[in-house]
């Protein structure tokens, strides 16, 4: 998890696409989910994908809320909050440039990183935040063995992924843990030893494993 970003409204005018990207190749799997509503995929959500254009104000199955600037620790980066049928929010953000490059406003950016907080979207495997620990882990049906469980103590968040999957899962927790992980501030800890009634709070897409 990053730090916390300042966030600062952009102007209305719309930006010019100078990425010149051209996104993921998707397989055919990948094609299929990302065309069903409501659904949260590999690669990302219902109409985008990590990779792939930033979405525009229309986008199905939810409603636009806002365009921002986020700056953090010299980068500042694009992101497009969305509103999801529950109410419950979608944050799509773009990839990372130079804070102040180009002069304070962002092109758009190829998506970068997407986070769901909307009980309303689900994974294939039925995960949708707000279930506890419990369920999540009745749902996946995957060995301890497959499963990362890093906790930020900064955030107060541990943050769950499985082998070879993109998707992070986010449950808030409070606990007292001697911090080891690399060197940045983080802990590994056993997902057995978890909480069950832990609650999901986010699910996130990201560009990397």
């Amino acid at each position: 998890e990053e730090k916390a970003p300042k966030e600062e409204q952009l102007p209305d005018e719309p930006m010019e696409d100078t990425s010149g990207a051209e996104g993921m190749v998707l397989n055919e799997e990948d094609a299929k989910c990302l065309q069903q509503p409501n659904m949260i995929c590999e690669v990302g959500v219902t109409s985008t994908y990590i990779g792939g254009p930033m979405p525009g104000e229309e986008v199905k199955g939810m409603e636009f809320k806002s365009d921002t600037l986020f700056e953090a620790e010299g980068f500042e980066w694009r992101g497009r909050i969305y509103t999801a049928v529950d109410g419950g929010e979608v944050l799509v953000e773009g990839e990372y440039v130079d804070a102040g490059d180009p002069g304070g406003r962002l092109p758009t950016t190829p998506v970068n990183r997407i986070q769901v907080r909307s009980a309303a979207m689900k994974t294939a495997d039925g995960v949708y935040v707000g279930q506890s620990y419990q369920k999540f882990r009745q749902q996946l049906q995957v060995a301890d063995s497959s499963i990362s469980a890093i906790y930020n103590p900064d955030y107060g968040v541990v943050d769950i992924s499985v082998l070879d999957s993109y998707l992070h899962y986010n449950f808030p927790l409070q606990i007292e843990v001697e911090v080891t992980e690399e060197g940045l501030g983080f802990a590994r800890l056993d997902p057995s030893s978890l909480p069950q009634d832990m609650t999901l709070e986010s699910i996130v897409v990201l560009s990397s494993l």
